[in-house]
């Protein structure tokens, strides 16, 4: 995928900024649940510390997204792709970037730092 940045900073396809991502594990689940922050760093949880280049990739199955990585033996964090949320560190709420849902946003955000780790190398 290739990303543009504007001059105002702006990135396309649209990418999620820093924040806490809330979602459901699983299925069928009624509460949402604070998954993850997402950092400049990379993406930190309960029990989890993945950097950037932690990360192996992303994939979607059967409404499931899955961020792969081999740092831990569970292979990565899944979650529920419909109903992710962002609250912004300054507690707004974010469904939507430039109309896109932010669960999609979330994964090129994944797409973009890798891309930019490749870049530096």
């Amino acid at each position: 995928m290739e990303f543009k940045v504007s001059d105002c900073g702006r990135v396309w396809p649209p990418i999620i900024a820093d924040g806490v991502i809330q979602g459901f594990a699983g299925k069928g689940s009624r509460n949402r649940v604070e998954l993850f922050r997402v950092t400049a760093d990379g993406l930190y949880g309960q029990g989890i510390y993945y950097l950037w280049s932690d990360l192996g990739g992303i994939s979607i199955t059967d409404g499931y997204a899955k961020i792969h990585s081999d740092k831990y033996l569970s292979g990565g964090i899944q979650f529920v792709l419909e109903g992710v949320v962002m609250k912004t560190f300054a507690g707004d709420e974010v469904r939507q970037v430039h109309g896109y849902p932010v669960s999609y946003c979330l994964l090129n955000r994944i797409s973009f730092e890798q891309q930019r780790l490749i870049e530096r190398v």
